[in-house]
C-alpha cells in the first residue's frame, strides 16, 4: 500500500487512489453485478433477484471506496456490506421456509429481514448525504455470526450423511471463528437448529454427483472468502 497513492483519470478530472491494485480489482465486483443482471437461470423470486443485484453493486462501490480512500467510511462501507451479503445469502438459501429458527437463527423473529436491510441500505446511499452514511450503515442490525455459521452448515448438511453433519455442527458450534462459543450457542445449534433443519430436509434426496458439484463449488467459494478476508 502506498499512502501517497496513485492518480487515476484523465487530465483535468483526476483523483487519488491509495491502493491502486486492490481498487482496480473491484472490477470483478462490477462484472458480478452485470452478470447477475443477465443471469438466465434464477430459482429465487423477483424480490431476491433485485436484492442480489443491489447487494452486488453496492458491495462493488463499498469495496472500491475502502481500497481507494482508506477512510473510516470506506472501511464501514466495505466490511458491513460483506456482512450484509452473507446475511442475505444465508436467508436466500432457506427462502423456502418461514421457520424463524432457520431464517433468523432464533426461536422468534428478532431482526429485520435481509431484503428489508438491502432496500434500506439502497435508500441510504440514494437519499442520504455522504456524511450520514457511516452512522446509518453502522446502525443496521443483523445476526452476522449466526448467518455465517448457518450458511456453511447448510452446505454440510446437503453434502454429508446426517451423522457426519452432527459431528461438524458440534465442532463448528464450539469454534470461536463463528462467534463466542457459549453454552447457549452450542445448545442452539445442536439441539434446536440442526433438528429443525433435518425435519425440513430429511426427505430431500441429492445424488452423489450433485453433492460433489456442490462441495467443490463451496470449497472454491470459501477459499475466495478467506483470501478476501486476508487482503
Amino acid at each position: 500500500m502506498n499512502k501517497e497513492g496513485d492518480v487515476f483519470g484523465p487530465e483535468g478530472d483526476q483523483y487519488k487512489v491509495i491502493e491502486p491494485c486492490n481498487y482496480s480489482s473491484n472490477l470483478a465486483f462490477y462484472h458480478s453485478s452485470t452478470r447477475l443482471c443477465n443471469y438466465p437461470q434464477w430459482t429465487l423470486d423477483e424480490k431476491w433477484q433485485m436484492a442480489a443485484k443491489r447487494a452486488a453493486s453496492t458491495l462493488a462501490v463499498g469495496s472500491a471506496w475502502w481500497h481507494g480512500s482508506q477512510t473510516y467510511l470506506g472501511s464501514v462501507f466495505d466490511n458491513d456490506m460483506i456482512k450484509i451479503v452473507t446475511y442475505a445469502c444465508a436467508q436466500a438459501a432457506v427462502a423456502w421456509t418461514d421457520s424463524p429458527i432457520l431464517t433468523y437463527w432464533s426461536t422468534n423473529k428478532t431482526y429485520k429481514h435481509s431484503l428489508d436491510i438491502i432496500t434500506e441500505l439502497t435508500e441510504i446511499i440514494a437519499e442520504e448525504p455522504v456524511y450520514n452514511w457511516t452512522e446509518k450503515i453502522s446502525s443496521l442490525e443483523y445476526p452476522y455470526a449466526r448467518s455465517m455459521m448457518a450458511f456453511n452448515l447448510n452446505v454440510a448438511y446437503l453434502v454429508f450423511p446426517y451423522w457426519i453433519t452432527e459431528i461438524i455442527v458440534q465442532i463448528a458450534s464450539e469454534n470461536p471463528f463463528f462467534g463466542e462459543p457459549t453454552e447457549e450457542e452450542i445448545k442452539f445449534w445442536n439441539e434446536i437448529w440442526l433438528p429443525e433443519l433435518h425435519d425440513k430436509l430429511k426427505d430431500v434426496d441429492i445424488s452423489f454427483e450433485d453433492s460433489i458439484v456442490l462441495a467443490t463449488t463451496f470449497i472454491s467459494f470459501f477459499t475466495k472468502v478467506i483470501l478476501a478476508m486476508c487482503m
